[in-house]
């Protein structure tokens, strides 16, 4: 299982506590990705180039789900600014081009 990521924020935001300074995320799991399916989908232009397409409704479940720390997502929902939400979006991206990087790589996986 792949390691927590953690996101530096810019800015704290506030909770039952002291300020938080930080979000920490789990990889996604089975259950996770069975609930919504990827982070992105893959494209082709006419031009025969392929790209990502994210899916915000996905990112959006991850950062939710996959939230280890702090353990109230309302928190970060309400309060996380654009610089941190970025950071978050990336996190979440990362999981998932990682995996598609290692099945790629698998000597195990069959190639389609």
């Amino acid at each position: 299982m792949s390691k927590n990521v953690t996101i530096e924020l810019e800015e704290p935001i506030e909770g039952h506590g002291p300020p938080i300074t930080k979000l920490v995320y789990r990889s996604p799991v089975w259950r996770d990705v069975m609930a919504v399916g990827d982070a992105y989908t893959v494209h082709t232009s006419k031009d025969g180039e392929r790209f990502l397409v994210e899916n915000h409704e996905a990112i959006e479940h991850y950062a939710e789900v996959c939230l280890v720390e702090p353990k109230e997502y309302s928190l970060v929902q309400s309060q996380v600014g654009l610089a941190d939400a970025q950071k978050v979006r990336e996190a979440i991206m990362g999981f998932f081009l990682r995996a598609a990087q290692a099945t790629a790589a698998s000597k195990t996986s069959p190639k389609t």
